[in-house]
């Protein structure tokens, strides 16, 4: 029947329709927000952890430093067990060498640095 008005009971079961459908697909899009805010979280969590875990490394003494033979880079070791090489003009970090089982302590061994790679 073309043209039929709905009773009462049937617009309030329409409305009802819709207004779930439409729940559904908020509740569909706060789930991918709660993912996306979890998701942030974690990544911001890690780089904390790493921001942490840097300031601990940053805190070890200095134990040799060594200037490269034309004086343009500087190499830098401790206790932190790696080797950070710097710009001697700038003071900007060129590279971490790591993999070193005790705390650098010596200067003989900064000597073995590799300077032809600067």
């Amino acid at each position: 029947m073309p043209g039929r008005r709905k009773t009462s009971p049937e617009r309030k079961l329409a409305l009802a329709k819709a207004e779930e459908q439409k729940n559904t697909a908020g509740v569909t899009d706060a789930k991918t927000a709660v993912d996306a805010a979890e998701a942030a979280r974690k990544k911001a969590d890690d780089a904390l952890q790493a921001a942490r875990q840097a300031a601990t490394a940053a805190e070890q003494p200095v134990r040799a430093v060594a200037f490269s033979p034309d004086g343009a880079t500087v190499v830098t070791a401790g206790d932190d067990q790696l080797i950070h090489t710097w710009s001697a003009e700038t003071g900007a970090a060129y590279d971490v060498l790591k993999g070193h089982q005790a705390p650098i302590k010596a200067w003989p061994l900064l000597r073995m640095a590799d300077w032809s790679r600067r």
